[in-house]
């Protein structure tokens, strides 16, 4: 019997040695095409022209397709193509030995040849999905005891938290809930979405605008992975008194570019073939809850001093969006309680909004990644709640799941509503916007970077242009306790800040020496050692006067 075993055992090792496939990156020195930078129309959308236009981004060989008849060559000569990059002007092949790689760098065009290691089979059934039902009841339960909600409030339902945390509804309030914004999410799957009632607006509005699987080379999303559905619910959601998300009337680009079964480093290539596919059909903005640093053959794992926002595919890919005009959203990553710590890639990219993730209650959860990056930048960027998130369920319920996976929508589906209300900023200035809008712009740090983000803060911030004179946009008390001013300067001037008690005694004075035209945020330094109660602040500058009352508490 033992001998039967070791002979089977054997001969399903020969079959896979057999059948093995190694996957090569093939990185061309030119793109030798009948593309012309005059003819944009042949392999942009209208939409991604028009974007260009916009914010005068000028048309590049990047963007044209690869060469068919290298191509053709490769397959004439046994080298299956799996997916590839425009943008980094790269194909992936595979083939059955590993010493193809040297056959393939005597091609002619051919810059580099880098190995990714031996492709897994992509399995075509739908996951397994996890029994909840346990689960859903208990949560359900006690979410039967939440404090009775505002009468402006019971629309969102569950989902109030995670919304009123970053002020997006008061866009929502004034028309902005991402109408005609085209949001791509890339993701690992989106089981069951268009069944679920939670979705139900968005096909009867025809707002999924496409579906796209990378991995698969097909259309078909809605059989595989339920974490792109759950990441999803948290910005397209739209039930009106039960769950609605960030941005309810945006449009929707679903696009597969992960196989949650294995991590391997084609992934990477995925996922830039679908931020170009993104690029290509005209998306404002990319919500991605994806991050790579391991992989099942650990010697292609990121290290360290990987995260310069430069090295990796990913991040290369991620970098180039935004240069295209794309807000480019991104997820952490979930190992701030492990070994790793650090965010992942793409998250190292300086031009992207890292989100981190924080509890209902504005700290930092424990599993949020951390920067800096290699080279000493600040991220995440900002955070949202990624704790305790609700979300949907492909059994068509909700319940409450932890992740910066939860947190990267949240934003994101702010940020469309932010963008549908300012649709001549480009990427850099919505980014900027966001900053000076969150609560630890003052001081920010490796674990919540700028902090959490006030839209409707952010969204007067992006309205400045109009204003012809020195104005106050906000003045509050933020979560460190200081007093918070945002406003608008149109010379250097020195701006000072006055705070008078019930009795109109002068309990503090503080000066501020303005050196630059624009948009200035500052936390006046020693104010939260203020007793509590009602004040009268005044702010003033050569020119101008601005008084209001502000409550410490």
């Amino acid at each position: 019997m033992k001998s039967k075993l070791l002979a089977l055992v054997g001969l399903l090792l020969f079959a896979f040695c057999v059948s093995a496939q190694h996957v090569f990156l093939v990185s061309l020195v030119s793109k030798d095409t009948t593309y012309f930078i005059n003819e944009p129309q042949r392999f942009l959308s209208a939409k991604a022209i028009a974007r260009r236009q916009k914010f005068s981004i000028p048309i590049s060989e990047n963007d044209f397709p690869l060469s068919k008849l290298f191509i053709g060559l490769l397959q004439q000569n046994g080298y299956e193509p799996i997916t590839q990059s425009k943008w980094l002007n790269a194909i992936v092949v595979k083939a059955t030995s590993k010493r193809a790689g040297d056959t393939l760098k005597q091609f002619a065009g051919v810059k580099e040849v880098k190995y990714l290691g031996v492709q897994k089979p992509i399995q075509t059934n739908p996951m397994e999905q996890a029994d909840i039902n346990e689960m859903l009841r208990v949560l359900d339960a006690k979410f039967e005891n939440k404090e009775k909600l505002l009468a402006d409030t019971i629309r969102y339902g569950k989902a109030w938290n995670q919304v009123e945390m970053l002020n997006v509804h008061t866009l929502h309030k004034q028309g902005y809930e991402g109408n005609n914004v085209l949001v791509a999410v890339l993701d690992a799957g989106f089981n069951n979405v268009h069944k679920l009632p939670v979705f139900k607006k968005l096909f009867d509005e025809n707002r999924i605008v496409t579906t796209v699987d990378f991995v698969q080379k097909d259309s078909m999303v809605f059989e595989d992975d339920d974490h792109g559905m759950a990441v999803l619910s948290c910005m397209a959601g739209n039930i009106n008194g039960e769950f609605v998300g960030t941005a309810p009337q945006a449009s929707y680009a679903l696009l597969r570019s992960e196989y949650a079964r294995t991590e391997m480093p084609i992934e990477e290539i995925y996922w830039a073939e679908a931020i170009e596919f993104a690029d290509s059909m005209g998306a404002d903005i990319v919500n991605s809850s994806l991050g790579y640093n391991e992989f099942d053959d650990a010697s292609f794992n990121h290290v360290y001093k990987d995260l310069n926002g430069k090295k990796s595919i990913i991040s290369q890919a991620a970098s180039l969006a935004v240069s295209k005009g794309m807000v480019v959203v991104v997820s952490a990553g979930n190992e701030g309680d492990e070994d790793w710590r650090f965010v992942s890639v793409p998250a190292d990219v300086a031009e992207v909004i890292t989100v981190g993730a924080v509890s209902p209650d504005g700290y930092l959860a424990a599993f949020s990644s951390i920067g800096p990056t290699a080279d000493k930048r600040i991220k995440p960027n900002v955070v949202a709640q990624g704790d305790n998130v609700w979300v949907a369920s492909t059994h068509g319920v909700f319940y409450q799941g932890d992740g910066t996976s939860y947190a990267c929508p949240l934003l994101t589906g702010a940020i469309a509503c932010l963008m549908q209300a300012h649709p001549s900023k480009n990427p850099i200035q919505i980014m900027e916007a966001i900053h000076q809008s969150a609560n630890r712009y003052d001081k920010p740090n490796v674990f919540y970077g700028y902090g959490i983000p006030d839209m409707e803060l952010a969204h007067r911030l992006l309205s400045q242009d109009s204003i012809q004179k020195f104005s106050v946009i906000d003045a509050k008390v933020l979560g460190d306790k200081k007093i918070h001013v945002a406003f608008y300067a149109m010379q250097p001037t020195k701006v000072s800040v006055i705070l008078r008690d019930e009795l109109e005694q002068i309990v503090y004075k503080d000066d501020v020496a303005v050196k630059r035209k624009g948009v200035h945020r500052i936390g006046f330094k020693k104010s939260n050692k203020l007793k509590k109660g009602i004040y009268s602040l005044q702010i003033l500058t050569k020119e101008h006067t601005y008084t209001q009352t502000i409550n410490l508490h």
